[in-house]
């Protein structure tokens, strides 16, 4: 994630990022190379709805981006399938450099064996640059008295089929997070996926779900 507060990181970040845009105009015409970036707003495809760490992410990238280069910036958000309908966006998009995804890593890594799909992550797209890192921390609902996660294991152990859990989606990262840490802990927690961190995050709070792995 661009730094936004360290303005000599900050700067570096967002010439390696433009270096790197440039480098995938290469792949358009003549006339786009020439044109870029001016001749048309550039897009960046999120495959998740607005709010969560992959949206935050491509938003403050789009920021920094329009920035450095003096041109519009668009954030689009195309949520489902865990990043594959985004990625379907921009795989018919024109390979002219104005058009590109930000997806977590699970995308290239998890969803080829979880969908049945035609999508060929390592073959359809060029890998650009790595946008940022984060964390996925437990969190329960906030009418839960769970003082730990000690306690909150314990209460699922005692409390087979009682628990539900949110997640961004099936396949994503918040999602795999949980089935694991299901087979870990030996407790059963139903899945309950939403389009995106954001909406899952607001639906434990809301109390519509006991816990989420969050990003």
């Amino acid at each position: 994630m661009f730094n936004t507060t360290a303005s000599p990181q900050r700067r570096s970040l967002i010439q390696a990022a433009a270096a790197a845009v440039l480098g995938f105009a290469a792949l358009g015409s003549a006339q786009a190379q020439q044109a870029w970036p001016s001749a048309k707003p550039i897009r960046i495809v999120v495959g998740f709805a607005p709010g969560g760490t992959t949206d935050v992410m491509a938003r403050v990238m789009a920021q920094s981006l329009g920035e450095a280069l003096g041109q519009a910036v668009v954030v689009e958000n195309k949520p489902g399938a865990s990043g594959n309908l985004a990625a379907s966006e921009v795989i018919r998009a024109t390979p002219d450099g104005y058009t590109f995804l930000i997806a977590p890593t699970s995308f290239e890594t998890a969803n080829p064996y979880l969908f049945k799909q035609t999508i060929a992550p390592a073959k359809d797209l060029t890998p650009v640059a790595g946008v940022g890192r984060s964390q996925m921390y437990l969190v329960v609902k906030p009418q839960a008295t769970f003082k730990d996660a000690k306690d909150f294991v314990a209460y699922a152990r005692a409390n087979p089929g009682k628990l539900s859990y949110s997640s961004a989606g099936a396949g994503t990262p918040p999602h795999l997070a949980g089935e694991l840490f299901k087979k870990v802990t030996g407790v059963f927690a139903t899945h309950l996926p939403y389009r995106g961190a954001a909406p899952a995050l607001h639906y434990v709070m809301a109390n519509q779900a006991d816990y989420v792995f969050d990003p």
